[in-house]
């Protein structure tokens, strides 16, 4: 069987492997939500919303024929902002320990 990584977020939930492209994206949403990534906030009345996308990855199994995993990550589209006027600082993500093997 051939696998095919999914370029878009319709195209991921038409896909053959739709339930474990679902999955992926479930297990990435609850991830964010645990480790409590964004605050939830009313939007103001200039304010630019930021959109966002989902990438897909497919890992390759540890050996010869073995099990796929499919992977989803949620990524802001950050480059329609602007300095100064959609945001002040700059975030640099930082590694937690406990996910260093």
């Amino acid at each position: 069987m051939e696998y095919k990584e999914s370029q878009s977020y319709e195209e991921a939930l038409s896909h053959p492997d739709s339930k474990e492209w679902r999955t992926a994206m479930k297990t990435k949403m609850d991830s964010i939500a645990i480790n409590e990534t964004w605050t939830l906030v009313e939007k103001l009345e200039k304010q630019k919303i930021v959109g966002c996308k989902w990438i897909y990855k497919l890992k390759e199994g540890i050996y010869e024929g073995g099990k796929k995993k499919y992977k989803a990550r949620l990524v802001a589209k950050g480059f329609t902002q602007k300095e100064g006027i959609d945001y002040n600082d700059v975030f640099s993500p930082v590694v937690k320990y406990k996910t260093i093997r």
